[in-house]
């Protein structure tokens, strides 16, 4: 039977807390998943710039930044109190960071 809730897993790769330096987010295995939807979720930003990327890799060790033909949308500088959404549809792991 094909239902959202048993087809797709919503995971943290970086926890919701108060940041002030650059943040590199778990690895997500996205092996056993056709593609992924990155969600940014944001409170209040008070202390400068930050961008969000993608970046992926083969081993969970070396990552890369995701080539724009395997992210879908763009990612701007966060703003407070709003959502970003990208999909990822590479075949590698995911992280996500906050530069």
């Amino acid at each position: 039977m094909r239902d959202i809730k048993n087809n797709f897993d919503a995971v943290n790769s970086i926890d919701p807390d108060d940041y002030t330096a650059d943040v590199n987010g778990a690895g997500i295995d996205l092996r056993a998943f056709d593609g992924s939807a990155v969600v940014f979720s944001v409170g209040t930003v008070t202390d400068g710039t930050h961008t969000p990327k993608i970046q992926e890799s083969d081993d969970n060790s070396n990552w890369n930044d995701v080539n724009a033909s395997d992210q879908e949308g763009s990612l701007v500088d966060l703003a407070s109190d709003t959502n970003q959404r990208v999909g990822y549809k590479g075949s590698k792991r995911a992280t996500f960071a906050l530069f």
